[in-house]
């Protein structure tokens, strides 16, 4: 086993950085080559990245994506564009990956080390922690907030029967009231060019529907979006839905598909249409394709927004964990 530490751009691994992915048990998109990418783009700077990584035999089995500030570590990201982020180790290799990445870790020049956010079944908590701990290394782990989430049955019907009879009641009469509603129509653009296009549009209804998202829409953060939107429809997974009302584009959902799981990013409606509960009503329409697209997961993400519990989610936790040395 053979082990390297390099300061090499992202996208030169990414690769074998997707492959490692498909071969990990906690994969999401916040892990992915393109979406780091793009965050280190946009925020990366006074920082140096390095790419911690262990092979055995010339193939990847794990990697540590890391910024290194003066006296501060930390994981690529930033909890309020990656809802998760973690060490990535193929499934069943994670002991020698990180038999392996300790000394390398302990090599670099840091006093503090940040991993966060970070959910409760990481390979941060599982495997990191404890060796940390056992090396003498002070360790504080908080939690940092929920994420609610839903395993999907293999039919709609099964999906409304798994919901608080008051919930299911309560999402019939509201879709009844919206597809009575003249001209609904509900739909997801997945290519390149239609989710660049169309993407102002979801920027302008999500700072609509709430005046905390329209302070949180900065030009980085536009700027972000766009670029990772993008990457990720490259690769197929994301899908930027609209629901319209008479033509007129009146709620949106920002999803990524990966892995089994859809992950609903961000949303936002215009609240001249609230009566009609258009930003619930195409959420629940997002897990209704979720379904029969043969998805296993649907997950609401970072946050205890009622309408997530509502529509069956049922709370994970996500810590912020910081060791010092």
């Amino acid at each position: 086993m053979t082990e390297t530490a390099t300061q090499t751009p992202i996208d030169r691994l990414a690769g074998p950085w997707q492959l490692l992915l498909a071969q990990s048990a906690q994969g999401s998109p916040f892990l992915l080559p393109q979406w780091q990418s793009a965050w280190w783009r946009e925020w990366g700077g006074g920082a140096a990245a390095t790419l911690l990584t262990v092979e055995d035999k010339g193939a990847l089995i794990g990697l540590a994506p890391l910024a290194l500030r003066p006296g501060v570590c930390s994981l690529v990201g930033s909890n309020d564009l990656c809802d998760y982020l973690d060490f990535i180790a193929v499934r069943g290799r994670e002991g020698p990956f990180f038999a392996v990445l300790l000394p390398q870790l302990q090599s670099l020049s840091w006093e503090t080390l940040q991993l966060e956010p970070v959910r409760e079944d990481s390979l941060a908590l599982s495997h990191f922690v404890p060796l940390a701990k056992a090396q003498g290394w002070e360790v504080e782990v908080a939690l940092d907030t929920v994420s609610p989430w839903l395993e999907l049955p293999a039919t709609w019907e099964g999906y409304l029967e798994g919901l608080k009879k008051k919930d299911r009641h309560e999402l019939r009469r509201k879709l009844r009231r919206l597809l009575e509603a003249a001209d609904i129509r509900a739909y997801a653009v997945t290519d390149v060019q239609g989710t660049g296009t169309r993407l102002d549009e979801f920027l302008a209804l999500m700072g609509e529907s709430r005046p905390d998202k329209a302070v949180f829409i900065t030009p980085a953060r536009a700027r972000f979006f766009r670029e990772v939107v993008q990457a990720m429809a490259q690769a197929g997974l994301a899908r930027l839905w609209f629901l319209e009302h008479q033509g007129r584009p009146v709620a949106t959902a920002l999803c990524f598909d990966f892995q089994g799981t859809r992950y609903l990013y961000n949303s936002g409606f215009d609240r001249a249409y609230s009566h009609l509960s258009v930003g619930l009503a195409l959420k629940a329409l997002t897990i209704r394709d979720a379904i029969e697209s043969g998805l296993r997961r649907y997950d609401f993400l970072r946050g205890n927004e009622p309408y997530k519990y509502d529509l069956g989610g049922r709370d994970h936790a996500i810590y912020r964990c910081t060791v010092r040395r």
